[in-house]
């Protein structure tokens, strides 16, 4: 399994600097699975839809994870983003193709 960027962050502004950071190396020089694409500016939304994977169907979350989820989702809901349920299709598949290409490396 291949590693992915994947930063935490307080804020916008943080996952903003990160990501201009790493862009600004220009990745795609020393990894030929990275594209090449520069940094531009979007405007940023006032509410959001988010979709929230509640159980992947291969995997099931703890229950602390689940509590964590909902009391997230309620916030979000509450600060009037829109929530929807994203269905995992295929992600039993994915981890086949994932497991098979691993031995096969």
């Amino acid at each position: 399994m291949q590693s992915v960027n994947g930063p935490m962050a307080r804020s916008l502004q943080d996952l903003q600097l990160y990501c201009k950071t790493v862009i600004a190396e220009e990745p795609w020089l020393y990894d030929p699975r990275c594209l090449p694409l520069s940094w531009r500016d979007v405007p940023v939304k006032d509410k959001l839809k988010i979709a929230v994977m509640w159980d992947d169907g291969v995997v099931k979350p703890t229950p602390p994870i689940t509590r964590a989820l909902k009391e997230t989702v309620q916030k979000l809901q509450k600060a009037g983003h829109e929530i929807v349920d994203w269905n995992p299709v295929d992600h039993g598949d994915g981890l086949k193709i994932l497991v098979r290409d691993r031995h096969t490396v």
